[in-house]
């Protein structure tokens, strides 16, 4: 009797080792699928972060080039104002030599064209 109650407790010792190493099993594949996903939502955190990085270069890229297109645009318009400047002040001369009386003969003509009219 005694070895039958032996043979019964090592069968149930038996039952529970291969009980506990299934436990462990399933606790290791557990451990194992947390692990991958704490590496996917790294790597996911990661590439969030490049992917940041990248779009605030393209940002200052992209602000710094409406910076320089400004400026270029108000050099543009100081040139064109000074251009446009001494090009007046040509024409007022060539047409002051050329011509020193008319701004005179308009005038008469405009205000017989505004009797005329009347």
């Amino acid at each position: 009797k005694a070895e039958a109650d032996a043979k019964a407790q090592l069968i149930a010792i038996r039952n529970q080792l291969n009980e506990s190493n299934q436990q462990v099993g399933q606790l290791q594949n557990q451990l194992l699928q947390e692990q991958q996903r704490v590496k996917l939502e790294e790597r996911a955190r990661k590439d969030a972060e490049t992917e940041l990085r990248r779009k605030q270069r393209e940002l200052q890229e992209a602000t710094r080039k409406i910076e320089a297109n400004k400026n270029n645009m108000a050099t543009f318009d100081e040139e064109r104002a000074k251009f446009d400047e001494e090009r007046k002040k040509k024409w007022k001369r060539n047409f002051a030599a050329k011509r020193p009386s008319y701004g005179m003969h308009s005038l008469r003509l405009i205000l017989m064209m505004d009797v005329l009219k009347a």
